[in-house]
Formats: C-alpha cells, sequence, structure tokens
C-alpha cells in the first residue's frame, strides 16, 4: 500500500519511517501503560483500558474522516471465510497453549490442531470459490506480495517474542516490578524509533534528495 499510494522516493521513505515509528511507539506505549496498570490497578485493566480507548477513536472517526462515497451495490461480506479462519485461530492457539502445559502428544492438543488444519483448509478452498474471498486467493499468486509477507510475519513473531521472553526474564529472574518492565522496555523501542528515522534519511540520501540530518533521542535509564 505504502509503495502504491506514495511513488516518489522521498515520499515513500518518510511513509516507511513514519510507519514503523507508530508501529514501534505504539508497542511501546502498550509496554509501559501494561506496566503501569498492572502494578497500580491490576492486570485485568490492561483489558479494560482499551474501551474507553475505542470510544475516543470511534469518535474521532465519526467527527473528523469524511463520509464514504455512496454507491448503489454493496459488496456482502464473507462471513463464512471470517468465521473459518477465526475459528482455525482460536482453536490452533488454544492447542498451542495446553501443549505447554500437558504435552504435545495428549489427546487434546492433537485433536485441536487436527481440527485448525482441518478449518484452515476449508477456507483456503471456500475461498477459492467465492467472489467476495476474504483473502482472495489470486494475491498469493504474486510473488513479492507472498515473499515480503511472508519476512514480516517472521519479523512479527521474532519481535513479540523478544517481547515475551525478555519480559519474563526481567519479571522472574531479575525480579523487576511491571512498571520497571515497561521502562527497560522503553529503551528498545527508542532505539528502534532512531532506527526508523536512520533508514529514512539514508533513503533519501541515497535518491539524493537531501544530505543527513539526524535527529536527537534523548535515553533515561531507570535505576
Amino acid at each position: 500500500i505504502i509503495a502504491t499510494e506514495f511513488p516518489k522516493p522521498e515520499d515513500r521513505g518518510k511513509a516507511m519511517s513514519g510507519f514503523m515509528l507508530v508501529s514501534v511507539s505504539g508497542g511501546s506505549l502498550g509496554l509501559f501503560v501494561g506496566g503501569l496498570l498492572t502494578q497500580t490497578l491490576g492486570w485485568h485493566w490492561i483489558f479494560w483500558i482499551n474501551v474507553p480507548v475505542g470510544a475516543i477513536a470511534l469518535i474521532g472517526v465519526m467527527r473528523y474522516l469524511p463520509a464514504g462515497v455512496k454507491t448503489t451495490q454493496r459488496t456482502p461480506i464473507d462471513l463464512v471465510g471470517a468465521v473459518l479462519v477465526t475459528s482455525a485461530a482460536m482453536i490452533a492457539i488454544y492447542g498451542l497453549v495446553e501443549a505447554g502445559h500437558t504435552s504435545w502428544t495428549a489427546p487434546m492438543v492433537r485433536t485441536s490442531l487436527a481440527v485448525a488444519l482441518i478449518l484452515g483448509v476449508l477456507f483456503i478452498a471456500v475461498e477459492s470459490q467465492r467472489e467476495n474471498a476474504l483473502l482472495p486467493i489470486r494475491m498469493l499468486r504474486i510473488r513479492s506480495l507472498l515473499v515480503t509477507s511472508i519476512v514480516r510475519g517472521f519479523m512479527v513473531m521474532g519481535l513479540y517474542g523478544v517481547f515475551f521472553l525478555a519480559t519474563l526474564d526481567m519479571s522472574g529472574t531479575l525480579k523487576m516490578s511491571p512498571l520497571e518492565v515497561g521502562l527497560d522496555e522503553e529503551l528498545r523501542a527508542r532505539a528502534e524509533a532512531l532506527e526508523s528515522r536512520l533508514d529514512e534519511e539514508l533513503h533519501r540520501y541515497r535518491e539524493g534528495s537531501s544530505p543527513f540530518s539526524f535527529e536527537v533521542f534523548t535515553i533515561e535509564v531507570p535505576e
């Protein structure tokens, strides 16, 4: 989407930098706020906090975004595909979680993973036959999209895997409080934000549109 909407190299570099900065900042803010809520109000509030945030976002969308162009023809929603892929993901996650508590050979684990696999196959079969498919199968024939999606998927798995394991290590081994863990994760987010800024400047420098101009990030290390 970014490559299509921003054909100019300098604009594309800014868009990619902004996308990465918002993504990293959101993850960092979530870790910090989650640690603060867990330490002050309780871990249940990491779920309840989404209610006012969602309400504010809904009000902002209704107030500031222009209304879409009305058309006489409305494409029906692919409810069957949505139910299949959601059910497959939920059952697969349940099976993986149970494998950690029991074993990979437990009947419930094998049954859950088998059902998830069957639902995934049914999802692909259904999507290949529907005009309003949730995931058009023809998109999988675009090699660049397929490769970048796979790479992006591994990047996301690695990123959140680091968050999970680092949180366990800091809270279990180092005996840090939830707020201290959130502040420590902020350092990683600052480094990634700096990296996104450098990526933009390197991209612009390579295209010859501007010289380097780096911003200064202040990092506070909690004691």
